[in-house]
């Protein structure tokens, strides 16, 4: 078979997804912030867990990466994160949300298959044992940017039939007939589970964002040269889109 399923990692979770409705910022103050790289996959060969996927931040307001998912080993379950980690076929349990309202715990895993990560709106699905992976939780669907937006879908885990990546840049996981997937970059979706042979390592989970819409009328901030960006106006609104990096932003 294509991958070890009887040495399986879970999906791993999305990171945590935040929409605030309304902020006030103080005009003259830095802001910091940061997007959040994803979590790295389980390495072929092992039954240590997955990593967990980095902070996003903007001031006080932050979202959890993503939790690895579960390694073979018999003390390696789903990890705590954003969203939580699938469970694996050596540790079922899986890894629950670490900040309340952003996400959502990881499936269990079961014989021979591992469970799928959490998302930011449903839960990681169960493995069914020796059939199938767990399918990753689905995301949430902004319209921040203008257009829908879709981000924190869980990832799939390993199985005979692997479990789909979660609505929202969850990526697929490995199964006997096809490889996995990461998680798609700037949506926080978790990366697709892996086995435990050496070409068959986990996926690696989906970097984050951070998204500013405010009232153009405000003029345009001062982002810091350590943050990657872009910038559009839709009306009224200006709408600024950080995709990587950690810095600071500034009103005036």
């Amino acid at each position: 078979m294509g991958a070890n399923a009887t040495n399986c990692t879970g999906g791993g979770g999305a990171g945590g997804f935040a929409e605030e409705t309304a902020l006030v910022v103080v005009l003259g103050t830095a802001y910091s912030v940061s997007v959040g790289g994803g979590g790295s996959g389980a390495a072929g060969n092992t039954t240590t867990r997955a990593g967990n996927g980095n902070t996003s931040r903007f001031g006080a307001i932050m979202t959890a990466g993503g939790g690895g998912g579960g390694g073979a080993g018999t003390n390696n379950g789903g990890v705590i994160g954003g969203s939580g980690g699938g469970g694996s076929n050596g540790n079922t349990g899986a890894g629950t949300t670490a900040i309340s309202l952003q996400g959502n715990s990881g499936g269990v895993g079961a014989t021979n298959n591992s469970g799928g990560g959490g998302g930011a709106s449903a839960v990681g699905s169960a493995a069914v044992a020796s059939t199938s992976g767990g399918n990753g939780g689905a995301g949430k669907t902004s319209t921040i940017t203008g257009s829908a937006y879709a981000g924190g879908g869980g990832g799939g885990s390993l199985g005979a039939t692997s479990g789909s990546g979660g609505t929202g840049g969850g990526g697929a996981g490995r199964s006997t007939a096809a490889v996995g997937a990461n998680g798609t970059a700037n949506t926080g979706g978790g990366g697709g589970g892996g086995g435990g042979g050496a070409s068959t390592a986990g996926y690696n989970g989906g970097s984050g964002v951070v998204v500013l819409r405010f009232n153009a009328a405000l003029g345009p901030p001062l982002l810091g040269a350590g943050l990657t960006y872009s910038s559009t106006t839709i009306g009224s609104d200006r709408i600024i889109t950080i995709t990587a990096g950690t810095d600071t932003v500034t009103f005036s």
